[in-house]
This record gives C-alpha cells, structure tokens and sequence, in this order.
C-alpha cells in the first residue's frame, strides 16, 4: 500500500509539472524539494557530546562524507556531556553574570566525572567548520536540553545554581533540567544562545535543541519517558513554553530550530500549548515498549506544519556495540534495507532529508577501533540509495570558486620556520574559499579569516608646539622607537616610525612649565637616573624641551645634576639610559636627541587575512580566492642565538661527565655544565632535559670520586644561584621544569610540555643529581646531598662538626637489613658538614622485587656525644626507642611517608624540618629545632614484595581460632621453568629442607635467599614482628610447629593461645564497652603506680588511672581479643597480665557496627552507650545474651538507635566470623523491604533472601493485631552450617518499578558461633555447645503443617524471592498456641505461614505457648512494641520493657509463656536455647510429645472453665436413586448417620453399592461403581447411580435348569440370610463411628 501510494504521488506530480508554466516558489515548512537536488538534506549524526572526537577523528569522517555526496555534519557537542568550549563561557542571568573560567571548570568536570575528560576549543571548531565548508558539507551543532545534559546540570552547581536537576518524590535526574527553576532555565538559554550566536556567525542554518527523552533516568517504569510524567505533574505546557523560547532564540539568531520527534504533542495532548511550527522535526522512533500510544506519527507532525527530517532508528549504531540495542547488524540491515524515505512508522509524510546516526552509549570505546564500521556505514547508505545520493563524480560547483572571468594574482610569500606572517586580500570574503590541493602541509600551515583591516597608519612628525597626547618617541641617532621593555638597565629601542606599531604610543601630559609626565599604555611614568631608565608606578615629572625641532627629555637628580635621555653605547645598542656629564655635554650629545611623532589611520576596509605558518624548510602553494601563493619556508635563522648553559650540580658541588673527552687529562678542569644550541632544542614540543644530560655524573672530594644519578631540573631566578655558592642547597628552590627549547625567539622551559615560561637572562637553568647510596641493597636509595662514609669522615681537615644519617630495609617480618645496629652503623650510615640544615631530599626506587610499604625517621645520638671531632668508625648510636610490650622495645619512629601519599617513596626534608627535634640543649650541636650535629637519623624502609606467580608465601596461623594472624611473600629467583623456586627446594641450610611436603621441624637457623640475593631468616616470635605489635605481644602465643604445602610454595608457622597463661577471662555478648576493676586481675592495687595496655586487635582498651581498664569493641569480634597489660609498682617493679575478652557463643552489635555506603543513610547511628556487665569466666550473673543495661532500657530500638534509609540501594556492610547471623530492624505497617546477601570469604554467594518489613494484619485471627510499630524484630535468621569468615551485605531494595520512596530501621545484629562451642569458658558457664530452635516453627508443627506443605509453600516464596521458612526444629514433639478460640482451620495455619512473623512467635494478650523439653533451655523474650506483662508457668507475673532480644532461664519439662497483658502489647519469643557444662556437642533440644493435662496451666491461665454446653446433634442423609436407560427411576433408598451439626460423614462407596444392590430389581444389573459421598450432618445430598437390563442367561444342561440340586438351594438360601444381617449390624454400628 506504501509503495501504490507513493507512486500515485510521483504521477501525480508529474502531471502538476506538465500542466504548469514557469513558476518561483519558496520552500516553508511541510514541504520538500523532491529528487537527488542538494536542497535534500543527507546528514550524518555523530555523539560528540558522550565521547570526545579529536579534530583529525572529525575530519577523517568529513572526507568518507564528502566522498559519498552528503552535505551536512551533525555535531551533537552537548549530549550528556558538553564537549565544546567557547573561549567566553560567561553567561548573564538578569544580574549575575557567572564567571568564564568557572562555568568552564565546571564543565570540564562534569565531562571527566561522566566518563572521561576532552573538550574541543573554539580554534579546534573553527578548523572544523573551515574544513567542512571547503568539502561542502555543512555543520548542524546539537546542544540538548532540557535532556540529556548531565554536564550542564553539573556545572550549574557547580557555579551555585541550587535544584537544577528535575526531579519529584526524593528521586533527581542527573542528566534534566528543573524547567521549574527559573534561574536554572534562565542560565540554560543562555548557555544555547551563546551557541547559537557561535555557529549562526560562522554561517551554519539549523541549530539541533533536542528535547528529546526527558527524565529517562528516573522513569523507568514509563520506559524512559517522563513526558507522562509531566502530564501527570500538570508541568507539560511549561515544557512546551521551554521549547518555543529555546526555537526563538535560534530563529533569533538565523538560523532553524530542529528537535527529535518524541516529546511532541505526546499522548496526542494538544490542548496544554503549541509547539511552534517552523521546528524542524528530527523523527526517529514512534515509540517503544507503554510509549507506543504516546509518541505522535510523523504524518501527525507533518500536518501540524514541521518539516521532517527522517531519523530512522533503523539507520542507528552504537560505536562498538555487538548486541543489545542498536548493533553493528542492526545498523547494516538497516542501511542496506530502509530505504531514506521510509519515515518510521505508517503514512510516510515527505522528508526534507535523512539522517544516519552514529550514538556512544559507552563513551570508553575507541574511536579508531570501529572507525572502520562508521566508514562502511557512511558509504552503505549512500550506495543504496543513489536516487537522492547520486555519484560522489555529481558534486556541484562550489558557490565560493572564483569564476573563470576574475583575474588570477600570483604572490609569494616568504616565512621562516616556527614563524608566522599575514597577508591581506582586501575587498573579499574568500575565508570559505581555500583551495588546499597544492599545499603540503608538513612544510606550511594556512588559514584564511575575512577581517576588517585597520586604516594605514600615517606618522606625522612634531617639531614645535607640543601639545598633551600620544607620542612615538623615536632616537635620532639610532633611527628606533622606544618602548617599556626593559633592556639592561634602561629601556629597549625597538621598530622603526616607518612601520609603526600603536602599542610603542606614550602619551605626553603636561604639567608645568617645559614639565612633563611621559607614560606608557599601562599608565607607569618614565623616570630617568644615572645610567638607566625604567618604569614607576608613583608620579615622575621629566623635562622635554625643543632642540631646533628635535626633543631633548631629562629628568633631575641629586647634587642638581641633569640625567639625559640617551641613546646609550651609541652604534648597535638597542638600550636607552641616563647619561650624566660634569662638563654639561650630555644636553648637546647626538644620542640625546630625540624626535616625536603622531600617528593617524585611513579609514579601515574589510578584506581576507591569509595567515602563513611555516613549519619546515621547503616550497608549496595554496590558492586563496583569486590569489595562487607561492610559499617559501626558509630555516630559522638561529646562528646568533646564544646557547643555554645547563649547570650539573649535586646540592653544593658541581658534577661532571666521565664520558667527557678531557676527561682523563688530570690537568684539563672538568666541565660541570653542558650547551644547549637553539637548533637543537629549535621544537613547538621541545626536548626533555633527561635526554640532554647525563643519566650518571661525578664529583669528587679530597680526590675520592663518588657516582650521582640524575634527579631533575631547576630554575633559579636572581639571587637564588647555586653557582658560586658552596654553602647554600638551592634544589629545593626555584622552580622545577622538565623540558627546554627556543620558541617564539626566546628560550623557555615547562614542567608538562603544555604551559611554557621565558628563561630570563638572569636565570640560572640547572640540572640536579642525585647520589646512589650502597646503604641498601634490597631497594636503591638516592641522596641529594653530597656525604661521606664512617670510613672516611674522619680524614678531612678541620674539625668540621658532623652528624650522621642511617639506613635500613625492615623486612615484613619484623627482620632488619642490616641485622645489627652496629652493622648498620659500619655499612649503612652517612656522614655529613653540621652545615646541612635538614634531611635534604631523599628518593627509594622500587624496583620488580620490592615495592615500600612505608619509611619512618627515629632520632639518635652519637654515643660520645660531647665530642665536637669528626665521627669515625669505632663511633656508635644511641637510638631512641620505646616499649611495645612489657619486655621489648623498637624505634621511636615517625612515619614521613607511606602508601597514602600517592608518590614515590621520597623524603622532603624541608617539609621534616619542623618536626625533627635535637635532643637536650645543654649537650653539644644546633639544638635549634633542626638536625645537629652529633646528631643522627635512622631512617627505616619497611619493604613490601611485589607478589607474582613465582612468590613464595609465609603465613602465621592461630590454630585456637583457627584463623590467619599475617602473611607476607617471599620473592625467589628462578633458574629454570622446570626447577621453580619452592621451600622444599630453596630453604637453607640444604640439612633442614624436609623430604617433602607436610609437618616439619623448621630449624631457627633457616634462610632462604631471596631474589635480591639476601639471606632472609624466619621469625618465629610474634612480638618481634612490627606489623603485630600489641596484638600478639602478651606471650600467649606459643609457636607449636611448621608444614610446607603439597605445591611446596607455602610455609606456615603454626600458634596456639595457651589459656593457662592468662591472668583473667571475660566472657562479652553485646557489642558494648565493659570495665574490668583492676582488683580482679592483681593483688596489692593501692600499690600501683601505672598501667600500660599493648595494642589492640578488635577494639580499644583504656586505662582508668590504675583503677581499672575499659575494653570497647569498635568492630565485630573475630576471636579472642587478648590484652597485654604491663604494671609497674612502687619501686619499679613490673608484671605483665594478659586479659582475653571473650566473644559469648551469641554476641549482639548494635547497627553502628555496620559499614553504611550509597543512598540516603540517617538516624543516631551508634555502637552502643552505657557498658555491659564485666562477666568473668565461670562467675557469669547472667545468661548468654541477657545483660541488666539492655533489660533496663524501655521499649524501642535497641540502645535507643537506630540507622535509617530513605532512599532506595542504600547498603549497609558488616564482616563476621561464626556459623549464623539474625538481622534485626525496627518495623511499621508502612516500612519497606530489604535484600539480604551473605559471602564467604572467597567471595562466593553462600546465601541470599529478600525480606518485606512491614508488620501488617493477615486475613484470619491468627495474624490480627499485628499491624504495629514494631522493635528489634528478627527479620532474618541465617544458619550458614559451618564456621567461616562471611560478610553480610543489606540493602534497601526497591519493591517494584512503580514504587517511588520508602522507610527502613537497621536496629542491630546478632552473631552465632565465633568460637568453637566447647571453648572452656563456655564449660565453665554451663554454656558450652548451644542447641537453638525457633518456637515459631514448633508451632506451625504443632498445627499440623505437613513438611509436603511446607516445602512448597517455601517454593513459591522463593519464587517471589520471600526468606525460606525455616523446617528446623522437627521432632518428636511441637508447640502449641492456645488462646479463647481453639478451633484451627487450613486457612488460618495458611495466614500464619503467610503473613505471620517469619523468625518469632507473637502472643497477643491472653495467649499462650506450650511445649515441653528434655532439659533445661532458655527462652528469647522481647516486648515488641510496649511494656508486657508474662507468666511463665503459672508462675509469678513478669514485666519486660526492653525490644531487645534477650534469653531468660525457663527450665525443664513442660513449659507454658502466657502474655498476661490487657492492651495490645505484643511478647515475642523467638529462639529456645539449650546448652550445657560440657563440651560435647551430641545432644541438641528434643521437644517431647504433648498430653492433654499438659495443656490444663495454658487452658487455666487464659480463663478456660469446664465446659456446660451440650453439642447440638443432626442427621446426615444419603439419598440413592437407581435410573435406567431412559431415565426413570426404577428405585430408591437413603443412608442415614448422626452427628454434632456443622461437621460432616462421609458415606463410603462400599456401603453405597451394598444398598443400591440391595433394592435392584430383578432383570437389572448396575453399570458402574459407587464413590464416596461427603454430607454435612443436617443435610442430605441425592446419589444417582445407573443400571440397565441384565443378559438373560442360557441355563447349564448339569444343572436341569432348576438353580441346582435342593440341598444347593437351602446353602445358598441360609448363605444370602447371614450375609444380610452382617451388612444391617456394621452398617448401624459404621455410621455411629464415623459420626
């Protein structure tokens, strides 16, 4: 039918051509020009706002465009991201005008933040649309908006603009603008309108607004689309008013306004505004997914008066995608079978062109990778479809080629290398008309503006009259201009009159007399002395007065002498100066002559600035307009460019290079610099200092040479010069640069190669070494400063005061390199003059071996410190050091860097200085704050191994927690693929290698050598290793043995916690701080006179003066938390105790032990206040799990805390060891759902639920009076089998797509089995291997859930992602619910599983539980949301306050729980607990069978009285009815049966068929078998069975045909009699039974 219409057209036109006569029209909107003409629009789309394209990138896409015949370029800049800037990017809202460099850093941000940086500058735009023109293509620019601009949002905040971003219901799109915002808007439109002003000017016609896809980040419930949404939010008409005032400002400038199709007229809304009509419309989707009926058709589009610009999705590709939307395939089907005219979508409307888009959904795809699919693409399209493409051979004239008539100019223009020159083509506009083909563009650059060009500038002389105004003041003598650069110590001559420059303009002013103020543009007055002439910003008055028509200009100093303005040296000099002479001849020299000189302009004209820039030595051409150029490059004239000299220093002294030519010729001086020729460094890029200088240089004292290594360079501005100073370091000054070269006829330098400075004349360039030291040999460490060593220090003159400066590598292990401190004295330490005020600077290389973790600096002292000699090698060090247990001691240390720096392990002394204290005063040195002499540094490396492959590992494992206490690598040198390097062939001494993996004796003398050649020992001590300082210093871990592992690549050093050794135990279960007296752990406390605790592992420990200490866990205990405490008593004495906080085999933590990232998190989140109960091991006041803080507190969240989400995904992360987790959050009717997942701890997924928090009523009594708010509900119980590492990941889930914002309460955690169940502390409470059950499990049990039941109830939740009921617990027994209505129907057991609590049991006021065990347990009570009051047993009645889940003693036997309450106060019970005093772990909780007087406490305690009320009783009838053939009845009985009314009998099949056999009658038989039948009893149901006539049967010839002999007939006769009375007695006594 499309393609009948369309020809019908095509006649139709036809026959409109033929019967018309000539006629002009203009083409407006609706209509298209028909055929292949270039008024066709055939356009290529590229997302250059995602992704940044370079200008090469666009250009090569502008030449496959060119190729194939299309004429214009969308550049979509701004979409998502704005990838173009303006060189002015200010924008004036009313009367704020934002700043250019800010709106621009705001940008460039947001651009960087959204995938990565990249921006093209206007000169890159300008290059663009040149080339674009020259290749007949057109640029159509996108700025998106009000979607898709991400960046432009960003920025507005950027800038301050508060709320830019669109939003509604607490949910905000990062990409669309808050059209309600009427700054926010007001900035935008301004941001487009300074585009929109850049390409109208530039000439480009159609302008690209976008306004497509609103809000789509936040909208996904209407597929992307929020123009719904604005509907909905009555904000569709100010879109609508959005988009028109975006159309004006384009129509304002020029130039159409297009915008893509899917906002417009939406839901076919037509009655909230117009879109203006003169929009074009790019039309590419008619919608997708619920959008289908939204989107209007092109036709509809088309009709309300937009032209249409077809978009076919079908023609899209996303660069680099291979499946998903818009894929290569996708893209190649499209252009090879989507015709350009086939608008999507029916009733094709005509088109004014087609556009082919290329997207860039993931902006990190490389361009140039796909580059080859775009190509294709580009060129596909325009194959097939070759009736509007044409042949690339078709290209018409372009309209700016200069025609044959106009007459050709030769010129030829000569410009010098790296130099530019202009040339004037005055009268035309010929900026679009440049003709490249000649031109070689290695040799030349050209580019061609239309300017309008200043008047010639005429001077005119003044000889007389000087009146105020601007002056060129020219030297009569040397023929130049002065000028307010300086030269020397006067001012440059420079330019000649005869080719004026306005910038050498002075203006003149009188004052007095012949007084005059002569100042420069910038308004500073010339001053005039002996000898110079410079610059002033206060008032100087000179003295101009007339010499027969030239200019003498003086100004007066001291001693009444005249100083003259001077053309001073005379000859070449280019310097103007004072010049002063006793015998007054200066006034008459002819360098004091001057002459001035007015400038005027002839009218300007306009014209085409052709701008030359060469580039290397050579010959080509170009053709602007009608002028062909010849363009001679010379080479730079550099031969009278002085050289940069580079001086080679290492801090004071200089360096030379032993490759030198002279070098071994003792009497030639070595030279400590080298020259830079300006031909050498003649780059835009210029040359990188490190590829000019020596990468090793030397220098020498007292004739012992020692190597330097390069480090960097510096600039050194006056003053600052390390040339001739040998006292001061001048590294750390000046400024520091990377690169050299001569540029814009001056030597500069850089430090990045982008932003250049201008090396003065009075600069020192330098270049700084660095000496290699041999203090380590691990890592290379570099000095800058020049040193000795303790060999030979002492054999220089004088007695010099020194100091010293040492070395070491800390190995991970807590090993050192070099072992001992006199070893590190002897090999590793560094003399220095007293005359070096701090540590310098100091650099590690790390290399493939070792990397650093940290360095640290201690302070020491030389041992003989009131020496003032020079240090020598029988000297040693007095290093500071502190206690890190009660018997060792380390470094006094101070980190000076590490890892978190994000450098190269350096050493600033400089920024050290401060901090680096001398010691006591009353010694000798510089105690003054710095380092002094007889002082000395140790400088400590701690290495961290470079893991590979090839790393061996050892490990330290606490074999009582079963847990890894620190591991580290061990790098080897393999010598082969097939010897690699393991223990088991590696350790040394050869003698103490094992045969073979597994246990061994690891002799204290091992070694391994590792890969940088060192011997590296085993520590077996733990408190000798740093990384574990305080953690295991008690002395409790005993090393028990080693093993190699099967790859023989492990070795592990195996400890155990020898509890014998422990001075006290505690045993902790809630996540709070706990004070433990002093008197419990040593005796004679008033003799105490400090207490000092070791580090610490899971928490902090305090000293309470010497009271007591306060332990506070500050993360989740992962074992046993040892405490090494050091007392010293009166006199000195000391003692070590050693304390173990143990966690209880259920520890709770409040949410404050979680980890809150993303989202929205609020609320007094907090691990706790208040301390729990100090509960020594065996002498414990309560049960696990109970604490008197926690039972005082008064209904609510736990601690009174909370952590609160309100935004969805937000997560909340904790870590735990043990064997199961129960997540509490506090609940409402209205809170949210949360997704729990749990990981082990090698990342895998052990266990995932979804649970829905809200606490809601059911459908029956079983779950009423549930809908309350809710504390410290048990959300999730989570039994993870086994003991393990595992990390607990929540977070807020959104419910489902439409859901726009809900509440969660994260209110703690509960913590199963982090130690192993017979732990003797536990014995020693009678707690060791708990059993756990949930009563509400029992009691689904009790209510005669079948387990077929339950496990497909727990598929269908799992289906809908719901927590799996748990199934633990099944036994023998169950518990039961009583309560005032006793009847439990299959749909109330169903509403309990349902919509139920899911890991407790709630009774209601006046219900109870009853169940009864085999031994003693303890029950988990909470009040769940007010103050409850219980009876446990017929017992006293019982108040708990606290929403805390906490275990009391119940006993034994048969227990009963009823909630005594009168309101709606709500007990939960949630686990029964069983454990025992000893450690074996084969008996759990057996729940026993349950008889009936075991319910008489529950029945008693909730009211119960015997029953008075007799039951009602009722006949249940079963009517039978025998029907024949035709349907009559033939006969007819009933079965009867009573019973109490409302319950139902059923009638079996058997009995059925014996009554209907029994009332047959004769010749009948039935034709089938009866079923059983259910009756109420009360009512009665009708029982139709059928039967038809019996076969008549042929009589036995045996049997005479008389029914057999007589005796035969009497059997059978008292046979059929006894059967009948069977049948009537069961069939009485059946139905009393069954009743």
């Amino acid at each position: 039918m499309k393609r009948l219409k369309k020809v019908l057209s095509l006649v139709l036109s036809v026959c409109m051509i033929l019967g018309m006569t000539m006629t002009v029209s203009a083409e407006g909107p609706g209509q298209q020009a028909s055929g292949a003409g270039d008024d066709y629009r055939r356009i290529v789309h590229l997302d250059a706002g995602r992704k940044y394209f370079s200008v090469d990138q666009i250009k090569d896409i502008i030449d496959t465009m060119a190729e194939s015949n299309y004429n214009a370029l969308e550049l979509a800049v701004g979409n998502d991201g704005l990838r173009f800037l303006l060189d002015d990017m200010s924008v004036t809202v009313g009367d704020t005008t934002y700043d250019s460099a800010k709106v621009t850093e705001g940008i460039q941000q947001a651009n960087t933040a959204y995938s990565h940086a990249g921006e093209l500058s206007q000169s890159d735009m300008d290059t663009i649309l040149q080339y674009a023109n020259e290749k007949g293509i057109e640029i159509i620019p996108l700025l998106n908006t009000p979607g898709h601009m991400d960046a432009i949002v960003d920025a507005m905040e950027h800038v301050g603009i508060e709320n830019a971003a669109y939003g509604e219901n607490y949910q905000k799109s990062a990409r669309t603008l808050n059209i309600m915002n009427e700054t926010a808007v007001g900035f935008t439109q301004q941001l487009v309108k300074k585009y929109v002003d850049y390409f109208s000017g530039k000439g480009c016609s159609i302008f690209n607004m976008g306004c497509d896809e609103f809000a789509n980040d936040i909208y996904a419930s209407r597929n992307g689309m929020g123009f719904g949404a604005l509907q909905d939010n009555s904000q569709y008409d100010d879109y609508i008013a959005y988009v028109n005032s975006l159309a004006q400002i384009v129509k304002d400038g020029g130039m159409t306004p297009m915008a893509f199709n899917d906002g417009f007229y939406y839901n076919g809304v037509t009655n909230q505004g117009t879109f203006d009509s003169s929009i074009m419309i790019a039309y590419w989707t008619t919608g997708w997914g619920s959008n289908y009926l939204g989107v209007q058709s092109a036709a509809t589009l088309a009709g309300k008066g937009h032209s249409i610009i077809n978009t076919n999705s079908a023609w899209y590709y996303v660069l680099g995608a291979t499946s998903g939307s818009f894929p290569l395939s996708h893209a190649q089907n499209g252009v090879a079978n989507t015709k350009y005219d086939d608008v999507p979508g029916d009733n094709d409307p005509a088109a004014t062109g087609s556009m082919i888009c290329f997207w860039c959904d993931d902006p990190s795809v490389d361009y140039n990778t796909y580059s080859g699919n775009v190509k294709e693409l580009i060129q596909s399209f325009a194959a097939n479809n070759q009736d509007v493409f044409g042949s690339s051979e078709e290209d018409t004239d372009d309209p700016g080629t200069v025609t044959p008539d106009e007459e050709k100019v030769e010129k030829t223009i000569t410009v010098a290398e790296g130099e530019t020159i202009e040339d004037i083509i005055s009268g035309n506009d010929f900026s679009n008309d440049v003709n490249r083909d000649e031109l070689n563009t290695s040799i030349a650059d050209v580019s061609a503006e239309y300017v309008g060009i200043p008047g010639e500038m005429t001077a005119t002389k003044v000889t007389s009259n000087l009146q105020n105004g601007q002056y060129l003041i020219e030297s009569n003598r040397a023929g130049t201009v002065l000028t307010d650069r300086k030269s020397g110590n006067g001012l440059l001559l420079d330019g000649t009159v005869a080719a004026p420059d306005s910038a050498d303009l002075w203006t003149i002013t009188h004052y007095y007399s012949n007084q005059y103020y002569v100042q420069n543009a910038d308004g500073q007055y010339l001053t005039i002395g002996d000898k110079r002439a410079s610059l002033s910003n206060n008032r100087e008055e000179v003295t101009i007065a007339n010499s027969n028509g030239m200019w003498r200009i003086s100004q007066s100093g001291s001693w009444g002498r005249e100083y003259y303005l001077n053309h001073f040296g005379g000859g070449s000099s280019t310097t103007a100066a004072g010049y002063y002479e006793f015998l007054g001849n200066a006034a008459s020299d002819p360098g004091s002559q001057w002459n001035l000189y007015t400038l005027s302009s002839s009218e300007p004209v306009a014209g085409t600035k052709v701008t030359f820039t060469g580039k290397q030595a050579g010959t080509t051409y170009v053709t602007v307009g009608n002028v062909h150029y010849t363009i001679n490059v010379t080479p730079k004239d550099l031969s009278n460019v002085e050289d940069l000299n580079i001086n080679l220093f290492i801090s004071t002294s200089p360096v030379w290079d032993r490759n030198e030519p002279d070098y071994n010729d003792k009497d030639a001086p070595h030279v400590s610099d080298i020259k830079l020729a300006a031909e050498d460094a003649y780059f835009e890029q210029g040359v990188n200092l490190a590829d000019l200088v020596p990468a090793v240089g030397w220098w020498e004292w007292a004739n012992n040479e020692t190597q330097t290594v390069f480090w960097k360079g510096t600039v050194l501005p006056q003053g600052l010069h390390q040339t001739g100073d040998t006292t001061n370091d001048r590294s750390m000054s000046g400024t520091d640069y990377t690169f050299l070269r001569y540029w814009n006829d001056q030597w500069e330098y850089s430090a990045d190669g982008i932003d250049w400075t201008a090396i003065r004349n009075s600069d020192e360039v330098n270049a700084y070494y660095l000496q290699k030291t041999t203090v380590t040999d691990e890592v290379d460490t570099y000095v800058k400063d020049w040193a000795f060593t303790t060999s030979n220090s002492q054999n220089q003159s004088g007695d010099v005061y020194q100091k010293a400066l040492s070395f070491a590598v800390v190995y991970p292990n807590g090993n050192m390199n070099p072992t001992t401190e006199d070893e590190i004295y002897a090999d590793s330490t560094l003399i220095y003059w007293e005359n070096l005020a701090n540590l310098g600077f100091i650099r590690v290389g790390v290399n493939e071996v070792y990397e650093v973790e940290k360095i640290t600096y201690t302070m020491g002292e030389r041992a003989n410190h009131n020496s003032q000699s020079n240090w020598g090698p029988n000297d040693s060090i007095d290093w500071e050091k502190k206690r890190v247990d009660y018997q060792n001691y380390w470094y006094d240390e101070t980190i000076c860097w590490d890892e978190s720096y994000g450098t190269e392990p350096v050493i600033n002394g400089q920024d050290l200085q401060d901090k680096i204290y001398a010691g006591d005063a009353n010694r000798y040195g510089r105690y003054d704050g710095t380092w002094g002499f007889n002082d000395a540094v140790l400088i400590l490396i701690y290495l961290k191994p470079v893991e590979s492959e090839d790393s061996l590992t050892v490990q330290y494992w606490d074999d009582s927690a079963d847990s890894l206490i620190y591991d580290y690598p061990i790098n080897v040198t393999n010598v082969s693929t097939e010897d690699p390097g393991t223990f088991l062939n590696r350790l040394m001494p050869e003698n103490v290698r094992p045969d073979g993996p597994g246990e061994f004796e690891l002799s204290d003398d091992a070694y391994i050598v590792n890969a940088k050649n060192e011997e590296e020992t085993f520590q077996k001590d733990l408190t000798k290793i740093p990384s574990l300082f305080g953690k295991y210093t008690s002395g409790l871990y005993e090393y028990t043995g080693a093993d190699i592992s099967e790859d023989g690549k492990t070795l592990t050093l195996h400890y155990n916690l020898n509890e014998s050794k422990l001075s006290a135990s505690y045993v902790v279960d809630f996540g709070l701080p706990v004070t433990i007296p002093m008197d419990e752990i040593v005796e004679n406390t008033e003799h105490i006179q400090s207490v000092m605790i070791g580090a610490t592992r899971y928490g902090t420990a305090t000293v309470n003066e010497t009271e007591s200490i306060t332990y506070t866990p500050s993360t989740v205990l992962g074992g046993n938390e040892t405490l090494g405490v050091t007392v010293t008593y009166d006199g000195g004495d000391m003692m070590t105790h050693s304390i173990a906080i143990i966690p209880a085999t259920t520890t709770y933590y409040e949410e404050g032990f979680a980890e809150y990232t993303d989202g929205d998190w609020s609320g007094n989140i907090s691990k706790g206040s208040g301390e729990q109960a100090a509960e020594a091991a065996g002498h414990k006041t309560n049960v696990y799990g109970a604490d008197d803080k926690y039972k005082g507190e008064a209904a609510g969240p736990s601690n009174g805390t909370q952590a609160t989400s309100t935004v969805y995904k937000g997560n909340a992360t904790f870590t735990f060891r043990g064997t199961g987790v129960d997540i509490y959050a506090n609940c409402t009717p209205e809170t949210g759902k949360l997704s729990i997942s749990v990981t082990n701890a090698a990342g895998n997924l052990v266990k995932f639920v979804q649970v829905d928090t809200a606490l809601k009523n059911g459908d029956t009594g079983a779950t009423s009076g549930q809908e309350v708010t809710g504390y410290n509900v048990p959300v999730a119980s989570l039994d993870l089998g086994m003991t393990g590492t595992y990390t607990v990941k929540i977070s807020h889930m959104k419910p489902n797509a439409s859901a726009t914002g809900d509440t969660v309460n994260i209110d703690g955690f509960r913590v199963y089995g982090t130690l192993d169940g017979g732990n003797e502390a536990y014995v020693s409470d009678g707690e060791a291997n708990p059993s756990f059950i949930e009563l509400r499990d029992q009691v689904l049990k009790g209510l005669n859930v079948q387990s077929e039941t339950s496990a497909q109830y727990a598929e269908q939740i799992a289906k809908t992602l719901s927590q799996v009921y748990s199934t633990e617990g099944a036994g023998e027994g169950a518990a039961v619910i009583t309560d005032a209505n006793l009847n439990t129907t299959t749909a109330k057991v169903q509403d309990l599983l349902d919509k139920g609590p899911k890991n407790e049991l709630y009774l209601r006021g006046n219900q109870a539980v009853t169940f009864s065990v085999n031994r003693d347990v303890q029950i988990g009570l909470k009040a769940l949301n007010g103050t409850v009051t219980y009876r446990m047993n017929n017992g006293e009645d019982q108040t708990i306050t606290s929403s805390t889940d906490m275990f009391y003693e119940a006993g034994n036997g048969t227990i009963t729980i009823t909630n005594k309450s009168t309101g709606d106060a709500i007990l939960s019970v949630t686990k029964v607990k069983a454990a025992g005093a000893a450690a074996d772990a084969s008996n759990g909780i057996q729940l026993c069978s349950l008889t009936e007087s075991d319910f008489m406490p529950a029945l008693l305690s909730l009211g119960f009285e015997s029953e008075t009320q007799e039951p009602v009783y009722a006949d249940a009838t079963a009517n039978i009815s025998l029907i024949d053939a035709a349907g009559s009845e033939i006969a007819s009985t009933a079965l009867t049966a009573n019973g109490v009314a409302g319950e139902t009998h059923t009638f079996a099949a058997a009995d059925i068929q014996a009554a209907a056999e029994g009332i047959l009658p004769e010749g009948y038989e039935l034709t089938g078998e009866a079923s059983d039948v259910e009756v109420a009893y009360g009512e009665s149901e009708t029982v139709e069975l059928q039967t038809e006539e019996a076969a008549e049967e042929v009589p036995d010839d045996d049997a005479g045909g008389n029914g057999g002999s007589f005796f035969e007939k009497i059997g059978n006769a008292v046979k059929n009699a006894w059967n009948t009375v069977v049948d009537a007695v069961t069939g009485f006594f059946g139905s009393l039974f069954r009743g």
